[in-house]
C-alpha cells in the first residue's frame, strides 16, 4: 500500500505547529506572593530564578496532533493498494429469471447502478445498454474478481462492437423470455441539390451521389431559385451557393451541405483523400460545410468508387445495431485492467480531528496547578 496527496500544498499548514509551542513557552502559571518576615530585608535584586520549561505538556501534545491532522486533511490523502471485495460477481440481464441464491457469488442486475438481486424485488427495465454496462462493470470491479454474466439468446442494447474487457467472462446464454424484434435498416436519405452557375460542376458530382443513394429515383438537381418540396428529416440538401440559405430552408430538420466558408476549428467529417478537410461540421446542428471545391484536383476522393458511401457515413453515421445473438456477442479480453480505486482517508481524519478537539477542550478546561513564587 502507498499514500498519495491530492493537494500537497496543504502540508504548508504544518507551519502552524509553531503557534502552540510559542504560546506554551510564553505562558506562565499564576503566582501567589506570600510575604515572609525573614526575607523582607533582602534587596529586590535577590529573587528566585526561573527555568524556561514547557507547561501542560499533554495539552500541548494534543494541540500539535490536532493541527497536524488538520494539515493532513487539507492535503487530501489517498491510500492506494487497498483491495476491495474479492467475491465473484454474477450479473444478470433484466428479463431473465433471477438465479438461485448463492453465497459464493454477489448477484447484481446488469442495469444502471448495478442493483443487487433481492428476493421479491422487481427487476429493472429490460431495455438496458448492455455493452456499455459490461464495460462499466469491468472498470468498477477490482482486478482479479471473477465475473459471470447471464444473458438471453437474443440480446438487446448492444452497440455494434463486441465488448473488450480486462478479465475473462463466464458468458452464459439462457433461453430468451420472448423473441426480440430483428433490427431494421434505416432508409437511405434523399439528396436534393440546388446550385448557382459557379457551382454547376460540383453539382454534377453530387448528382452521381444522389443516384447512388436513390437509384430508383431521378436526381433532384436545379438552380437555387427552384423551391425544395417534400423535404423531411431524411432529406439531405446540398446548397451550392455563396448566397445565404433561404428562409424556407433555414428551418430544415435534416442535414444541409453548405458551400459557404466553414467555421474555424471545425470538426472534420470527411477528408479529400490526401489528408485535407473536405467536409466539416458547422456551428449549428445539421449544418455541414464544404471546406474545398468539389473538383478532382482539390478532392481526389471524388474519383473513388466508394465516395457515395463515405459521404453517407459522414452525413449520417450508420445506426448501431441494438439486437444481436448473444452467442456472437461474448466479450473478449485484452482491455487494460482498471487501476484500483484509492481509498480516501479524509472521513477518518475528520473523525480523528473531532476527537482531538474534544480532548483539547477537556484538557484546557482543567484548572492548572498553582505554584508559589
Amino acid at each position: 500500500m502507498s499514500l498519495s496527496l491530492l493537494f500537497p500544498v496543504g502540508l504548508l499548514a504544518l507551519g502552524a505547529l509553531l503557534l502552540p509551542i510559542l504560546l506554551h513557552l510564553q505562558r506562565r502559571p499564576p503566582e501567589q506572593v506570600l510575604p515572609f518576615a525573614a526575607l523582607r530585608w533582602l534587596g529586590l535584586q535577590a529573587r528566585p530564578s526561573r527555568k524556561l520549561r514547557l507547561q501542560q505538556w499533554l495539552l500541548l501534545l494534543v494541540r500539535l496532533l490536532l493541527l497536524a491532522t488538520l494539515a493532513l486533511l487539507l492535503a487530501g490523502p489517498l491510500l492506494h493498494g487497498v483491495r476491495g471485495n474479492a467475491q465473484p460477481v454474477r450479473a444478470v440481464v433484466p428479463g431473465l429469471s433471477p438465479p438461485p441464491a448463492d453465497d459464493s457469488h454477489h448477484d447484481v442486475w446488469l442495469a444502471e447502478g448495478f442493483p443487487p438481486i433481492q428476493p421479491g424485488q422487481l427487476a429493472p427495465d429490460r431495455h438496458q445498454p448492455v455493452s456499455s454496462l459490461l464495460r462499466q462493470l469491468d472498470a468498477e470491479l477490482p482486478s482479479g474478481v471473477a465475473l459471470q454474466v447471464q444473458v438471453p439468446a437474443r440480446l438487446l442494447g448492444v452497440d455494434g462492437q463486441v465488448p473488450r474487457l480486462s478479465r475473462p467472462v463466464d458468458w452464459q446464454v439462457q433461453p430468451s423470455p420472448e423473441e426480440a424484434p430483428a433490427p431494421q435498416e434505416a432508409a437511405l436519405p434523399r439528396l436534393v441539390i440546388r446550385h448557382d452557375p459557379a457551382h454547376a460542376d460540383a453539382a454534377r458530382w453530387l448528382r452521381a451521389v444522389a443516384l447512388a443513394w436513390q437509384a430508383e429515383e431521378a436526381a433532384d438537381v436545379a438552380p437555387t431559385d427552384v423551391p425544395v418540396t417534400a423535404a423531411d428529416a431524411n432529406t439531405v440538401i446540398a446548397w451550392l451557393s455563396e448566397a445565404p440559405l433561404p428562409d424556407a430552408l433555414a428551418s430544415h430538420p435534416g442535414v444541409v451541405l453548405l458551400a459557404t466558408p466553414p467555421p474555424s476549428s471545425a470538426r472534420v467529417l470527411l477528408d479529400n483523400g490526401q489528408g485535407r478537410a473536405l467536409l466539416v461540421a458547422g456551428d449549428a446542428p445539421g449544418r455541414l460545410h464544404w471546406a474545398l471545391p468539389l473538383t478532382p484536383a482539390s478532392a481526389p476522393l471524388l474519383l473513388e468508387a466508394d465516395f457515395p458511401q463515405r459521404l453517407l457515413q459522414a452525413v449520417r453515421p450508420s445506426p448501431l445495431p441494438t439486437v444481436a445473438d448473444a452467442a456472437d456477442h461474448a466479450p473478449r479480453t485484452g482491455a487494460q485492467a482498471p487501476a484500483p480505486k484509492p481509498a480516501a482517508l479524509a472521513p477518518w481524519l475528520a473523525l480523528l480531528a473531532g476527537m482531538l478537539w474534544l480532548l483539547e477542550r477537556v484538557l484546557a478546561s482543567l484548572r492548572p496547578r498553582t505554584e508559589v513564587a
